[in-house]
């Protein structure tokens, strides 16, 4: 049950506000993106989890992801759950700042760190002032409410550096209680994900047994080490796709070894298969 949604959509750029009477017995699944994320929390009670580490909830906490970050919320029983989610493409910034200085505070830090700020940063801060601007946009005519949400998302993105580079160590990170080992994994797997990567390789480089390193690595982050090895490569082949390389190209260069596996594979992650992705970015 919905009892606020605001939307605001372009190509490029997705803000949404939304108050969902959430049940006790409702799933949220890891999933990535290919834009960035930025994740107001504001009401219920839960923790999320981010390329294996668990950031607990409070109401104002500030969640950024990068593209390819996976990423899965977990809800503590049946609450009101409300939040606000932007995201966009890189090409949103750049427009604005050639140098993507804005897109720091997202991409300085290794996969699944420092993703958080804490309410005793954020609401010490003007960036819910931005937030709230936002809001009251959706009352304007057109023009005036894209005016309002572009000036208040830079302002926002503004307000995220400022905040990084005031170095609030304590307030940035996150309640991390991942082994050792699958950060170490989630490393060297996106260092590598272009070239062959298996359960072998990974048992002999840190020194346990196939079955452990699965099981630690599901229980951190929902995937087995293959399924997240496989996604990943798949976000990889649907950018090169969207930019114009042919999907035998995107298969090939996205690491995938067989075009059979990698076509089944897109076709069940993303619900469309990579000719008609083409298509769709040429529309």
């Amino acid at each position: 049950m919905q009892i606020k949604n605001l939307k605001y959509q372009t190509e490029s750029f997705y803000f949404a506000h939304t108050t969902t009477g959430i049940p006790d017995d409702i799933m949220f699944t890891t999933h990535s993106h290919n834009t960035y994320e930025i994740y107001l929390f504001l009401q219920g009670s839960g923790r999320y989890v981010i390329e294996g580490t668990t950031y607990s909830l409070a109401p104002y906490s500030i969640l950024m992801m990068r593209p390819s970050e996976f990423h899965q919320l977990f809800l503590d029983g049946p609450c009101n759950y409300e939040r606000i989610t932007i995201e966009f493409d890189e090409s949103c910034v750049i427009r604005v700042d050639p140098e993507k200085r804005l897109l720091d505070p997202f991409n300085s830090h290794p996969l699944g760190v420092n993703n958080i700020f804490l309410p005793s940063t954020t609401l010490g801060s003007n960036i819910r002032s931005y937030f709230d601007a936002i809001d009251r946009s959706f009352s304007y005519d057109d023009y005036k409410k894209e005016l309002f949400i572009n000036l208040n998302f830079f302002s926002i993105l503004m307000e995220l550096s400022k905040l990084r580079n005031l170095n609030v160590e304590p307030e940035i990170y996150g309640t991390d209680d991942t082994p050792t080992v699958v950060r170490d994994i989630i490393t060297f797997v996106n260092s590598n994900i272009t070239s062959p990567i298996s359960l072998d390789q990974l048992s002999k480089k840190f020194f346990f047994s196939k079955f452990y390193l699965n099981k630690i690595f599901k229980k951190a982050t929902g995937n087995s080490i293959g399924e997240y090895v496989i996604k990943k490569r798949l976000l990889i082949a649907q950018q090169l796709i969207k930019t114009g390389m042919t999907s035998t190209n995107a298969c090939q260069a996205s690491g995938f070894g067989d075009y059979s596996n990698f076509y089944k594979a897109y076709v069940k992650f993303f619900g469309v298969s990579p000719k008609e992705e083409k298509t769709k970015k040429q529309k």
